[in-house]
């Protein structure tokens, strides 16, 4: 047993225990690894469903700061550039 393993078995055992409770997102992001489920998950539903789309993008993790608040933080605050204008 090492750490890797242990968190392996640590992400298995939460996936099986509140993975129907709304708050995997939440748990993958704080991993890291929400860019490499989505891709997995994706590829598993291209097996049924023809041209499946992911669409992820992996810039998406968080919520984008409201234009009016990046304006206000005199640059303090810095926009993702993929989510453009949002107030």
């Amino acid at each position: 047993m090492n750490a890797s393993n242990a968190m392996d078995i640590l992400r298995r055992e939460i996936r099986l225990e509140v993975g129907m409770e709304g708050n995997r997102w939440f748990d993958l992001c704080r991993w890291g690894i929400v860019k490499d489920e989505l891709t997995k998950y994706a590829a598993f539903e291209n097996k049924y469903i023809p041209k499946f789309n992911n669409g992820y993008n992996s810039d998406w993790i968080c919520l984008p700061f409201p234009n009016s608040e990046v304006a206000a933080a005199d640059g303090r605050f810095v926009q993702n550039g993929t989510w453009g204008g949002h107030d």
